[in-house]
């Protein structure tokens, strides 16, 4: 989870926590591999999810609407071409 969302991974065990503590996830060691936890999202964490996910969907619909296909294809290239250079150059200074 923390290299998927760049962040260290005490950042996504304080979130984990914070999470388990309001009753949205739950971490359950594995069975074979007592050093790793699963993380399943409890019902109330999947209704949270699923508002979050339509929230998005119509985010995204308002933002992008007028757009051509041929623009948001060129629009997602710029935006790998962006994240490209944040990956290979983390530190350059400016």
């Amino acid at each position: 989870m923390s290299e998927k969302h760049c962040v260290k991974p005490a950042t996504i065990t304080g979130m984990l926590t914070k999470l388990e503590a309001n009753h949205y996830v739950k971490r359950v060691p594995d069975e074979e591999d007592k050093r790793v936890m699963r993380v399943y999202l409890t019902p109330e964490g999947r209704f949270l999810a699923e508002q979050g996910e339509a929230f998005m969907i119509g985010m995204t619909n308002r933002l992008f609407e007028g757009f051509t296909k041929e623009e948001l294809k060129t629009m997602l290239q710029m935006i790998q071409k962006i994240k490209s250079n944040l990956i290979d150059k983390p530190n350059s200074d400016l």
